[in-house]
């Protein structure tokens, strides 16, 4: 179920040195949801809920189905007396069992991986999905993978050692050059025949925002973990927490609009020391970031969140224009401009020489062979390099303008 963002925009509104003020406007990406889904997003054990007695419509049905929350809607309905229709249960419940069926396959192949890199002598770190999950009732927060942050320079060898246990990528996830998923993505996806998945992380997406959040600075933070049958080092809650609030711009490409990583960032908020994580996001220095995903959320979720409520945003993050680019990837065609705005500036000059050469492999995977298709292939990211810059053309606030 595809879900909008709101419409407007969030004006931010700063002094420089000359005493003028400089006007910046982010996006505003909490997405247009019913209050009875909107409840159901923020319902757990640590917040007052956002009461709503209303049976769910089949489109709330769907919603909360798409976005993994199904196990969630069972519990609040059960606990506040909603009744819903009795084929509304019906879909909730097979799709709570397919969801807790996906993780439970994901956890059982996860001692395969992990033998996998040991034997290659490569150290990883758990990030997202098993660490949240302990943060609140398992049963709330199902994951269709396991995220695994390894050395930069470790990348190369854990996945090859993945591949050779039977982790691969699926054939349309082909890129450009052999190069591409070191250099110009955070990370690889991989897949096993029988269940497992496995997204292998060198760095914490978006690359460009979160070089400080080093697989050391991570590992100094982790702590031991059973997950399954595995014992495993895992990022702490309040790692976790700053990660989530990366994870709602970055999930699917679709800034804001997976409402499951909008549920892990105010689920942690609940459980971290506050006066501790606000120290933390400044020496990181990401406390920008964390306010601007703060300020997103309706108030009544801010309110019952003494830690959300120390966050105000006075300056916006940095590299804002690139920042809104990332944004208008929920709106327009998936162009290179949108990918490249993740990276650091080396990176994103690669990640574009990449596509506008790209391997012959890579033509034929997605133009077909023959002599017109490298000239399909270019032909085609016109269009597309187009539409992206129409869509920013559009957005009227995109540039940050002097007063």
């Amino acid at each position: 179920m595809v879900l909008k963002s709101g419409p407007t925009r969030m004006a931010l509104t700063i002094t420089n040195t000359s005493g003028f003020p400089v006007f910046h406007t982010l996006p505003s990406l909490f997405p247009n949801v019913s209050p009875l889904v909107c409840s159901i997003l923020f319902y757990n054990r640590c917040q007052p809920p956002l009461l709503h007695h209303d049976s769910p419509t089949d489109h709330d049905t769907s919603v909360l189905i798409d976005h993994r929350l199904a196990s969630v809607a069972l519990q609040y309905f059960e606990e506040h007396g909603v009744r819903p229709s009795a084929s509304n249960i019906r879909r909730l419940r097979e799709a709570a069992f397919r969801d807790a069926s996906v993780t439970a396959r994901v956890v059982a192949h996860l001692p395969m991986a992990q033998s996998a890199l040991q034997a290659a002598n490569v150290s990883s770190i758990i990030i997202k999905g098993p660490s949240i999950a302990y943060a609140n009732r398992k049963a709330a927060r199902p994951y269709r993978d396991i995220d695994l942050l390894v050395r930069p320079e470790a990348f190369d060898t854990a996945l090859h050692a993945l591949q050779t246990a039977g982790y691969h990528s699926r054939p349309t996830d082909i890129t450009p050059t052999p190069w591409f998923s070191r250099r110009c993505r955070e990370a690889v996806n991989l897949q096993h025949p029988a269940g497992g998945r496995i997204d292998l992380h060198h760095h914490i997406p978006p690359w460009l925002w979160t070089a400080r959040l080093t697989y050391d600075y991570l590992d100094s933070h982790a702590h031991l973990q059973t997950v399954g049958d595995c014992r495993m080092r895992a990022s702490s809650l309040e790692v976790n927490l700053i990660i989530s609030a990366f994870h709602i711009v970055t999930d699917h490409g679709a800034p804001g609009l997976s409402l499951m990583p909008w549920r892990d960032f105010v689920t942690l908020s609940h459980v971290v020391d506050p006066s501790a994580f606000s120290q933390l996001t400044r020496s990181l220095q990401l406390d920008t970031w964390f306010s601007w995903i703060a300020g997103q959320l309706p108030r009544s979720v801010i309110s019952s969140n003494p830690l959300l409520q120390t966050y105000t945003l006075n300056r916006p993050p940095r590299s804002t224009i690139r920042l809104n680019c990332i944004a208008t990837a929920a709106s327009s065609p998936h162009s290179v401009l949108h990918e490249a705005a993740r990276l650091p500036l080396l990176n994103a000059v690669l990640c574009i020489a990449a596509y506008l050469y790209p391997s012959s492999a890579f033509i034929h995977a997605r133009c077909g062979r023959g002599r017109l298709a490298r000239l399909r292939w270019y032909q085609g990211g016109l269009v597309r390099v187009r539409a992206a810059l129409q869509s920013l053309k559009c957005n009227k606030h995109f540039f940050p303008t002097n007063i």
